[in-house]
């Protein structure tokens, strides 16, 4: 669905959500490199100097970039939470919903909306 512009459901990202877990088929730790590279490019942890290392070397260091991406963002998230998301910008509400992967832009209001809908 999101690949053709269609939104997506609260609910459908709830039954996609814990393949995503530690210990499910789409974890991190799990992922095939062939999938790993696109996420840690779309996270922006990938640097040029990972395709020319072995992909035993690039692997862990990548697994590793990406959760620490990961981690950065839960705390974010819980920033935001408590601080609210009235008090952001027009330009930090674009640059927190790019770094959670929404890269559309649109009114303040939507993109905020977007965002509250990512903090539930």
């Amino acid at each position: 669905r999101a690949s053709s512009g269609d939104p997506v459901h609260y609910d459908h990202i709830k039954t996609i959500s814990p393949m995503c877990a530690k210990n499910g088929p789409l974890s991190v730790q799990t992922i095939p490199f062939d999938v790993l590279v696109p996420l840690a490019k779309v996270c922006g942890v990938y640097q040029r100097y990972h395709g020319l290392m072995p992909q035993s070397m690039s692997a862990p260091r990548l697994r590793t970039a990406v959760l620490e991406h990961y981690r950065k963002l839960r705390k974010d998230d819980q920033q935001l939470k408590d601080e609210g998301l009235t008090l952001l910008t027009s330009d930090e509400l674009v640059k927190a919903n790019f770094a959670r992967g929404m890269r559309w832009t649109e009114t303040d209001e939507a993109l905020m909306a977007q965002l509250d809908m990512w903090l539930r």
